[in-house]
């Protein structure tokens, strides 16, 4: 697998959770491995085009509202040998009033 440079400003959070997605979907069987404030580290069994938009549903508590923003996927590495990618998804914007600062707030 080829080394990318770490260009992230954010800190990040290590996390392994599932994304919630159906299985023939392009993100079935797909997890998250970070997380930041500025976007989300995803291990996928599938390639996911580099550009793609996405809106994703952040459950930042078990009893809160989720947060709501959209994304575009900025790299994709390939692990040949354990045949899954590596993909970094940047946060654009948040689709609802207020859910930017929640998430800032989650980071805190």
């Amino acid at each position: 697998m080829r080394k990318c440079n770490n260009r992230r400003r954010d800190r990040r959070i290590r996390c392994l959770v599932p994304v919630d997605g159906t299985r023939r979907s392009i993100f079935g069987n797909t997890k998250t491995f970070n997380i930041s404030r500025g976007g989300i580290g995803l291990i996928s069994l599938r390639p996911i085009p580099l550009k793609k938009e996405v809106a994703i549903e952040l459950a930042t508590s078990a009893s809160g509202d989720p947060i709501l923003v959209q994304g575009q996927v900025r790299w994709v590495s390939s692990d040949p040998v354990a045949r899954r990618y590596f993909v970094g998804l940047k946060f654009k914007k948040a689709l609802f009033r207020g859910d930017r600062q929640r998430l800032r707030r989650f980071f805190r």
